[in-house]
Protein backbone atom coordinates (compact mmCIF):
# COMPACT_ATOMS: atom_id res chain seq x y z
CA UNK A 1 0.00 0.00 0.00
CA UNK A 2 1.63 3.25 -1.16
CA UNK A 3 -0.08 5.23 1.58
CA UNK A 4 1.77 3.27 4.26
CA UNK A 5 5.09 4.08 2.65
CA UNK A 6 4.18 7.76 2.74
CA UNK A 7 3.14 7.61 6.40
CA UNK A 8 6.35 5.80 7.29
CA UNK A 9 8.48 8.67 5.96
CA UNK A 10 7.08 11.29 8.33
CA UNK A 11 8.47 12.03 11.77
CA UNK A 12 4.91 12.58 12.91
CA UNK A 13 3.00 9.72 14.45
CA UNK A 14 0.45 8.01 12.23
CA UNK A 15 -2.18 5.36 12.64
CA UNK A 16 -5.04 4.06 10.53
CA UNK A 17 -8.47 3.04 11.80
CA UNK A 18 -11.05 0.88 10.04
CA UNK A 19 -14.81 1.45 9.99
CA UNK A 20 -15.14 -0.48 13.24
CA UNK A 21 -12.77 1.95 14.96
CA UNK A 22 -10.04 -0.67 15.25
CA UNK A 23 -6.44 0.28 14.60
CA UNK A 24 -5.13 -1.46 11.48
CA UNK A 25 -1.84 0.40 11.14
CA UNK A 26 0.51 1.93 13.74
CA UNK A 27 3.67 3.68 12.58
CA UNK A 28 7.12 3.59 14.11
CA UNK A 29 6.84 7.31 14.90
CA UNK A 30 3.57 6.67 16.75
CA UNK A 31 5.41 4.06 18.81
CA UNK A 32 8.23 6.51 19.54
CA UNK A 33 5.82 9.24 20.63
CA UNK A 34 3.35 7.22 22.72
CA UNK A 35 5.31 4.09 23.63
CA UNK A 36 2.90 1.48 22.28
CA UNK A 37 4.44 -1.10 19.96
CA UNK A 38 2.42 -2.07 16.86
CA UNK A 39 1.37 -5.42 18.32
CA UNK A 40 0.00 -3.61 21.35
CA UNK A 41 -2.10 -1.20 19.29
CA UNK A 42 -3.23 -3.22 16.26
CA UNK A 43 -6.71 -4.62 16.53
CA UNK A 44 -7.69 -2.43 19.47
CA UNK A 45 -10.33 0.31 19.30
CA UNK A 46 -8.51 3.60 18.80
CA UNK A 47 -10.41 5.24 21.66
CA UNK A 48 -8.89 2.72 24.06
CA UNK A 49 -5.34 3.54 22.99
CA UNK A 50 -5.60 7.29 22.42
CA UNK A 51 -8.35 8.05 24.98
CA UNK A 52 -8.24 11.68 23.89
CA UNK A 53 -9.69 14.55 25.92
CA UNK A 54 -10.18 18.19 25.00
CA UNK A 55 -8.98 21.28 26.88
CA UNK A 56 -11.89 21.00 29.30
CA UNK A 57 -11.01 17.40 30.14
CA UNK A 58 -14.03 16.05 28.27
CA UNK A 59 -13.41 12.76 26.54
CA UNK A 60 -13.69 13.06 22.76
CA UNK A 61 -12.40 9.63 21.74
CA UNK A 62 -15.21 7.08 21.77
CA UNK A 63 -17.11 4.71 19.47
CA UNK A 64 -18.71 6.57 16.58
CA UNK A 65 -16.64 9.67 17.32
CA UNK A 66 -17.18 12.86 15.36
CA UNK A 67 -14.20 12.14 13.10
CA UNK A 68 -15.61 8.79 12.00
CA UNK A 69 -19.10 10.22 11.54
CA UNK A 70 -17.66 12.95 9.35
CA UNK A 71 -15.68 10.42 7.31
CA UNK A 72 -18.74 8.24 6.72
CA UNK A 73 -20.64 11.32 5.59
CA UNK A 74 -17.87 12.40 3.26
CA UNK A 75 -17.29 15.62 5.22
CA UNK A 76 -13.98 17.31 5.92
CA UNK A 77 -12.45 16.50 9.31
CA UNK A 78 -11.17 19.40 11.37
CA UNK A 79 -7.76 19.35 13.03
CA UNK A 80 -7.63 19.46 16.82
CA UNK A 81 -5.44 19.09 19.89
CA UNK A 82 -5.99 16.21 22.27
CA UNK A 83 -4.73 15.27 25.69
CA UNK A 84 -3.70 11.63 25.69
CA UNK A 85 -1.82 9.26 27.96
CA UNK A 86 1.30 7.45 26.81
CA UNK A 87 2.04 3.84 27.65
CA UNK A 88 4.27 4.85 30.58
CA UNK A 89 1.43 6.88 32.09
CA UNK A 90 2.66 10.37 31.26
CA UNK A 91 0.11 12.85 29.97
CA UNK A 92 0.90 14.21 26.51
CA UNK A 93 -0.75 16.73 24.23
CA UNK A 94 -0.91 15.86 20.55
CA UNK A 95 -2.03 17.96 17.61
CA UNK A 96 -3.53 15.91 14.84
CA UNK A 97 -5.07 16.07 11.42
CA UNK A 98 -7.19 13.34 9.89
CA UNK A 99 -8.48 12.29 6.49
CA UNK A 100 -10.38 9.33 5.11
CA UNK A 101 -9.92 7.07 2.09
CA UNK A 102 -12.06 4.24 0.70
CA UNK A 103 -11.19 0.87 2.15
CA UNK A 104 -9.91 -1.69 -0.38
CA UNK A 105 -9.88 -5.46 -0.46
CA UNK A 106 -6.62 -7.30 -0.46
CA UNK A 107 -3.94 -8.91 1.61
CA UNK A 108 -2.36 -7.11 4.55
CA UNK A 109 0.26 -4.56 3.43
CA UNK A 110 3.31 -3.31 5.28
CA UNK A 111 5.48 -0.21 5.27
CA UNK A 112 9.27 0.05 5.05
CA UNK A 113 9.57 -0.70 8.77
CA UNK A 114 7.58 -3.89 8.47
CA UNK A 115 4.51 -2.51 10.28
CA UNK A 116 1.45 -4.28 8.94
CA UNK A 117 -1.93 -2.79 8.11
CA UNK A 118 -4.47 -5.52 8.80
CA UNK A 119 -7.10 -4.64 6.23
CA UNK A 120 -9.84 -7.24 6.11
CA UNK A 121 -11.67 -8.42 3.03
CA UNK A 122 -15.20 -7.17 2.56
CA UNK A 123 -14.53 -3.55 3.51
CA UNK A 124 -14.55 -2.10 0.00
CA UNK A 125 -17.75 -0.13 0.60
CA UNK A 126 -16.45 1.41 3.82
CA UNK A 127 -13.79 3.98 4.68
CA UNK A 128 -10.61 3.93 6.67
CA UNK A 129 -9.57 6.91 8.75
CA UNK A 130 -5.97 8.11 8.77
CA UNK A 131 -4.70 10.11 11.76
CA UNK A 132 -1.37 11.98 11.68
CA UNK A 133 -0.20 13.71 14.86
CA UNK A 134 2.70 15.44 16.55
CA UNK A 135 3.64 16.03 20.19
CA UNK A 136 2.77 19.58 21.30
CA UNK A 137 3.12 19.02 25.06
CA UNK A 138 5.84 21.66 25.46
CA UNK A 139 3.74 24.27 23.66
CA UNK A 140 0.71 23.42 25.76
CA UNK A 141 2.70 23.73 29.00
CA UNK A 142 3.87 27.19 27.96
CA UNK A 143 0.28 28.18 27.28
CA UNK A 144 -0.79 26.90 30.70
CA UNK A 145 1.91 28.96 32.43
CA UNK A 146 0.69 32.02 30.54
CA UNK A 147 -2.89 31.33 31.63
CA UNK A 148 -1.78 30.96 35.24
CA UNK A 149 0.10 34.26 35.09
CA UNK A 150 -2.89 36.09 33.64
CA UNK A 151 -5.18 34.51 36.20
CA UNK A 152 -2.93 35.56 39.08
CA UNK A 153 -2.66 39.10 37.73
CA UNK A 154 -6.43 39.38 37.29
CA UNK A 155 -7.04 38.15 40.84
CA UNK A 156 -4.50 40.60 42.16
CA UNK A 157 -5.76 43.60 40.19
CA UNK A 158 -9.34 42.88 41.29
CA UNK A 159 -8.40 43.57 44.90
CA UNK A 160 -8.75 47.28 45.65
CA UNK A 161 -5.54 49.13 46.32
CA UNK A 162 -3.11 46.31 45.64
CA UNK A 163 -1.81 47.78 42.38
CA UNK A 164 -1.25 51.39 43.48
CA UNK A 165 2.37 51.15 44.55
CA UNK A 166 4.83 49.52 46.91
CA UNK A 167 3.03 50.90 49.98
CA UNK A 168 -0.15 49.09 48.88
CA UNK A 169 1.40 45.64 49.21
CA UNK A 170 -0.12 43.56 52.01
CA UNK A 171 1.77 44.42 55.24
CA UNK A 172 2.79 40.81 55.81
CA UNK A 173 4.52 40.91 52.44
CA UNK A 174 5.95 44.44 52.53
CA UNK A 175 7.57 44.01 55.95
CA UNK A 176 9.72 41.19 54.60
CA UNK A 177 11.23 43.33 51.87
CA UNK A 178 13.34 46.44 51.50
CA UNK A 179 11.73 49.53 49.98
CA UNK A 180 13.37 48.84 46.60
CA UNK A 181 12.38 45.18 46.66
CA UNK A 182 8.78 46.17 47.44
CA UNK A 183 8.81 48.48 44.44
CA UNK A 184 10.14 45.67 42.26
CA UNK A 185 7.49 43.26 43.53
CA UNK A 186 4.70 45.78 42.87
CA UNK A 187 5.93 46.13 39.30
CA UNK A 188 6.08 42.36 38.89
CA UNK A 189 2.48 42.17 40.07
CA UNK A 190 1.59 44.66 37.33
CA UNK A 191 3.06 42.30 34.74
CA UNK A 192 6.22 44.36 34.19
CA UNK A 193 9.25 42.59 32.70
CA UNK A 194 12.72 42.73 34.25
CA UNK A 195 13.95 45.09 31.53
CA UNK A 196 10.96 47.40 31.98
CA UNK A 197 11.52 47.38 35.75
CA UNK A 198 15.11 48.44 35.17
CA UNK A 199 14.01 51.28 32.91
CA UNK A 200 11.27 52.48 35.23
CA UNK A 201 13.44 52.43 38.36
CA UNK A 202 16.48 53.78 36.45
CA UNK A 203 18.71 50.85 37.38
CA UNK A 204 20.67 48.37 35.31
CA UNK A 205 19.10 45.14 34.09
CA UNK A 206 21.48 42.97 36.19
CA UNK A 207 20.51 45.02 39.26
CA UNK A 208 16.82 44.57 38.50
CA UNK A 209 17.32 40.82 38.15
CA UNK A 210 19.26 40.77 41.42
CA UNK A 211 16.34 42.50 43.19
CA UNK A 212 13.90 40.01 41.67
CA UNK A 213 15.96 37.07 42.89
CA UNK A 214 16.14 38.64 46.34
CA UNK A 215 12.36 39.04 46.39
CA UNK A 216 11.85 35.41 45.39
CA UNK A 217 14.27 34.26 48.06
CA UNK A 218 12.66 36.30 50.84
CA UNK A 219 9.18 35.13 49.92
CA UNK A 220 10.33 31.52 49.67
CA UNK A 221 9.13 31.09 46.08
CA UNK A 222 10.88 29.99 42.90
CA UNK A 223 9.37 32.07 40.11
CA UNK A 224 7.77 35.42 39.38
CA UNK A 225 4.44 33.65 38.88
CA UNK A 226 4.67 32.17 42.39
CA UNK A 227 5.56 35.61 43.77
CA UNK A 228 2.50 37.21 42.15
CA UNK A 229 0.30 34.37 43.42
CA UNK A 230 1.81 34.79 46.91
CA UNK A 231 0.88 38.49 46.95
CA UNK A 232 -2.56 37.77 45.52
CA UNK A 233 -3.31 35.22 48.23
CA UNK A 234 -2.00 37.52 50.98
CA UNK A 235 -4.10 40.42 49.69
CA UNK A 236 -7.20 38.24 49.47
CA UNK A 237 -6.72 36.97 53.01
CA UNK A 238 -6.27 40.56 54.22
CA UNK A 239 -9.45 41.68 52.47
CA UNK A 240 -11.45 38.79 53.87
CA UNK A 241 -10.14 39.55 57.37
CA UNK A 242 -11.11 43.22 57.13
CA UNK A 243 -14.57 42.23 55.96
CA UNK A 244 -15.00 39.94 58.95
CA UNK A 245 -14.00 42.66 61.43
CA UNK A 246 -16.11 45.35 59.79
CA UNK A 247 -19.25 43.27 60.19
Amino acid sequence: MEMLEILATTANGAFVVDSDHRIIYWSRAAQDLLGYEPQEALGHPCHQIIAGRDRSGIRVCYSNCLDMLAARSGCAIRSHDLQTRAKDGRVDWISGTSFFVPATNGDPASDRNGNVARIRNGDASKVILVHVFQDVTADREKEEVGVQILSALKRLSSLEGTMVGSSALPPLVAQRLSRREAEVLSLLCAGTSARAIADQLIISLPTARKHIQSVLSKLGVHSCLEAVTYVSNAARDRTLGQGAFSS
